[in-house]
This record gives structure tokens, sequence and C-alpha cells, in this order.
């Protein structure tokens, strides 16, 4: 069954349980090392072998094939997907119970 996104963000918001802390850290780690390995990359998307091979990324840099300024992300997926995280890591901080 397909849902619209109306009908997920109703189910998303009252998590059933909370999320342990050490799952939480490897998501949020996860979020960030995506951003950041696809802004590292992203002036060399679609470039040929040869090119990497000669001119190895070794910086964060701008441009490249969708004229991106510095530490842009490359993709529409890679930003739905952090939105969608985002979100998840967001309502189970709320729900979260402090530590002792």
């Amino acid at each position: 069954m397909i849902k619209k996104p109306e009908e997920l963000e109703k189910e998303l918001q009252n998590p059933p349980e909370d999320v342990e802390g050490e799952i939480l850290n490897r998501i949020q780690g996860s979020i960030i090392g995506m951003a950041l390995g696809d802004a590292v990359g992203a002036h060399v998307e679609f470039r040929p072998q040869a090119y990497l091979e000669n001119n190895p990324v070794t910086d964060l840099k701008g441009g490249g094939t969708w004229g991106l300024k510095k530490g842009q992300v490359t993709s529409l997926r890679m930003d739905s997907l952090h939105l969608i995280l985002i979100e998840f890591i967001k309502t189970q901080i709320k729900t979260q119970k402090p530590v002792p």
C-alpha cells in the first residue's frame, strides 16, 4: 500500500517507543557522514575516472556539474533523506527521558 506524505506524517508524530541513545548517535552520525561525503564529492560528480585519478578530491570545493556552492549536497534524494531522518530524530529527542 502506498501512502501519501500527510498519512505518513500522522503516523510518525508519535513513535511507539523511545530510541536508545547509542542508536540515536549512530543515526545522527550517518546523517552527518552522508551530507559531508556528498558535499566533498559534489564538484566531481559525473566526472570520468581518468579525471578523478588526475584530480583527486582533497578538499571541499564548489562548482562541478550543478554549479553548487561549497558545502551543498548534490541531489533531491539526499535532501529528502536528510529531512526524513532529521524529523525522526527531532521526534525522538522530544520523547527521550533525561539522563540521570
